[in-house]
């Protein structure tokens, strides 16, 4: 059996394992929900675009730093395992072909990712002005180019001693991607492609001599792990899937929020603060529904659907978090504490409720910024009221 062989089976097998999970993903309920909240959030954008001066160039200065931003969305999927590095290891220049090839393959979702947000980006880029569809080809043309620049530092990290020269060259691109776009955008965009050009010449001759590397397994598996990980933790939203190995983050910088959500006196809040502070999948979900949600909430000016959606968006972070209580009950170094099981439920429920009443002033203050202080009081009310209701009944039981 081949070393090609071998990748093509893992393959259908990794195509196969994907198509399973997409049809409890991509279930009736989910796209209804979906057609109803694209739809909102399409109208809200529309109604902002119109009420935009002509001259509203902070639209254009933000539009090219999202863009530029979005570049670094989505991996080299090189599909290896663990065992590879064992038994695979002496295949080393059937490896280089396999990554090559990986690169090419992974820039199918990231050209739809950027076909969809330039679209979205022109009513803002262009406010009340005529465009041809030359120029959203240029502003594609521009993101795709500069995309396989970041998949071609994807592919020279997985090599010895390349470490350090990529965490240097990943701030240039996205200083290379802002220009590019912010020429594109006020002066011309095939001025915009041509000095994006020039930044892919300047990135290629950079990574030639990394490129000459031996392949660092170790880092290959790794970067492959963790990249099914966050695939995986995405379809546990909505199925029972297993998420593999999940590696917990120090965050130092997050230090100054333990007292806020630890509180005092009782060591399994402190625990549940840790876990939920250091964990990938629990703060990072926090995170993510909070800015989108504050972002929908801001761009909409209708006060029902903002009512609506922040309960929603609460109901759902409160129910994504409810593992937490698990996860950490079934550690075994955790029954050895001198602690009462009721006191248990009290740091978590001490933290659930400081966590949860951040996302509902948020949301709160969102609302009073797409509407008005009257509603965004009302959605203060309401979000607290129910975060309350949903501690003390739903989570209870």
């Amino acid at each position: 059996m081949t070393l090609e062989s071998v990748l093509t089976k893992r393959r259908a097998t990794y195509q196969k394992r994907l198509s399973k999970y997409a049809k409890y993903v991509m279930n009736d309920h989910f796209v209804i929900a979906l057609l109803f909240l694209v739809g909102a959030v399409a109208y809200q954008y529309s109604n902002f675009v119109k009420m935009l001066p002509v001259d509203f160039i902070w639209g254009k200065i933000v539009a090219a730093f999202l863009l530029a931003g979005v570049l670094f969305f989505g991996k080299i999927a090189t599909l290896a395992s663990a065992a590879d590095q064992v038994f695979l290891v002496t295949e080393e220049q059937g490896w280089q072909k396999i990554i090559v090839e990986a690169k090419k393959r992974s820039m199918v979702v990231p050209v739809l990712f950027i076909l969809f947000l330039v679209a979205a980006a022109m009513p803002v880029i262009y406010i009340k002005q005529a465009f041809s569809a030359w120029d959203f080809v240029v502003l594609v043309s521009i993101g795709l180019l500069l995309k396989w620049v970041h998949l071609g530092l994807e592919e020279a990290a997985l090599r010895f001693d390349s470490e350090d020269k990529i965490t240097q060259l990943k701030p240039l691109l996205f200083i290379v991607g802002v220009i590019s776009f912010m020429v594109a955008f006020f002066v011309h965009p095939l001025l915009g492609l041509l000095v994006a050009g020039v930044g892919s010449v300047v990135f290629e001759g950079q990574l030639r001599d990394l490129r000459t590397q031996l392949i660092d397994w170790e880092k290959l598996v790794t970067t492959e792990t963790d990249r099914m990980v966050k695939i995986n933790r995405f379809i546990n939203l909505f199925i029972d899937a297993p998420t593999g190995k999940e590696k917990a983050k120090r965050r130092s910088y997050l230090d100054f929020i333990v007292p806020f959500i630890s509180g005092t006196g009782n060591p399994y809040q402190y625990l549940f603060a840790r876990t939920f502070l250091r964990g990938t999948s629990y703060f990072g979900l926090f995170g993510r529904l909070t800015a989108i949600g504050a972002g929908i909430l801001f761009l909409s000016n209708s006060v029902i659907f903002n009512l609506g959606l922040g309960v929603l968006i609460l109901y759902v972070t409160g129910f994504q978090l409810l593992p937490l209580y698990k996860e950490v009950s079934e550690n075994v170094m955790v029954r050895l504490y001198p602690q009462a099981e009721e006191e248990k439920y009290t740091g978590f429920s001490q933290l659930f409720l400081r966590i949860l009443m951040v996302q509902a002033v948020v949301f709160s203050v969102a609302t009073w910024v797409g509407t008005n202080l009257v509603s965004g009081l009302v959605a203060l009310g309401i979000n607290i009221l129910f975060v309350l209701l949903f501690i003390k009944g739903y989570a209870r039981n």
